[in-house]
């Protein structure tokens, strides 16, 4: 629920630039944002999800496939970058990513996987990685699509039992 808080205060700084936000209590920023919508903040007519399994066994080598649609009828997107919480990766060894990245930095508690890519109306690109489970518990995390403007957010989760 912190997370979701926390992104919807983001959000709103941008958004609500007509009103003085500043005396507004923090929960009342979040119950605005969760009744206005969170997807005023994606950017437009872009679409993502993540495929990964609900849970897994320690040792279980698994796969976490992010994707990311244009959906516009003319436009590009301009990927600048994806990036996935560290402490999701917390209970994972990271084998592969693919494809590989121009650059990767752990920052601020995120990993940072630079692809400076276009993707062209109706075009979808697939991001994979392979994990092994390596530590028993359940691993929440945002994983953000950036295209040096906006951020297209989503949640992954996974449980890990022995």
């Amino acid at each position: 629920m912190r997370l979701l808080i926390f992104f919807a205060l983001l959000g709103l700084s941008a958004t609500l630039e007509a009103e003085d936000v500043s005396a507004m209590d923090p929960t009342d920023h979040a119950i605005k944002a969760l009744k206005e919508g969170l997807t005023y903040l994606d950017p437009s007519n872009m679409l993502a999800w993540v495929e990964l399994p609900r849970s897994a066994k320690k040792g279980d080598r698994i796969s976490l496939k992010l994707s990311l649609q244009n959906a516009r009828q003319s436009n590009n997107f301009n990927l600048a970058s994806v990036d996935l919480d560290v402490s999701f990766l917390d209970g994972f060894r990271v084998v592969s990513i693919a494809p590989s990245p121009e650059a990767m930095e752990d920052s601020l508690g995120m990993l940072t996987m630079e692809y400076p890519i276009t993707i062209g109306p109706g075009e979808t690109v697939d991001f994979v990685l392979e994990l092994v489970a390596i530590k028993a518990g359940v691993y929440v995390g945002e994983v953000s699509f950036w295209d040096g403007e906006e951020f297209l957010s989503r949640y992954v989760q996974c449980k890990i039992v022995e």
